[in-house]
């Protein structure tokens, strides 16, 4: 969902800053991707949650360039919390890769934040 906000942003404004997050954004999607199917998993998603959430989050896109940069900084304040619970949860030896992307993916939230 964040990496079709920041491309729909990318869209209105043409901010490369949107672009170029977006891209990271697939990337972090590859790599949690490679581990889905590593460990067989499937993602679970709520879609219609997703949905609306891209949509309220599009709608204050719209509102202007300073609105659209505030919703970055929303949805990655939101994921660095998400990792972070993410990485409390116990992880066998062999998942122990899962940790070290989660941190990789908040790294990287974390410069999209600047």
């Amino acid at each position: 969902m964040a990496r079709d906000v920041y491309l729909y942003a990318y869209e209105k404004y043409g901010t490369p800053v949107f672009k170029n997050i977006a891209n990271s954004e697939q990337r972090h999607m590859d790599a949690i991707k490679v581990l889905l199917d590593r460990y067989d998993i499937t993602p679970p998603s709520d879609y219609a949650k997703d949905t609306k959430l891209a949509q309220q989050l599009k709608a204050k896109v719209d509102e202007g360039l300073e609105q659209a940069l505030n919703v970055g900084v929303t949805i990655e304040e939101v994921d660095i919390k998400d990792i972070a619970e993410l990485v409390k949860q116990p992880y066998t030896n062999q998942a122990k890769d899962l940790v070290s992307v989660y941190t990789n993916i908040a790294g990287g939230s974390y410069n999209h934040l600047r």
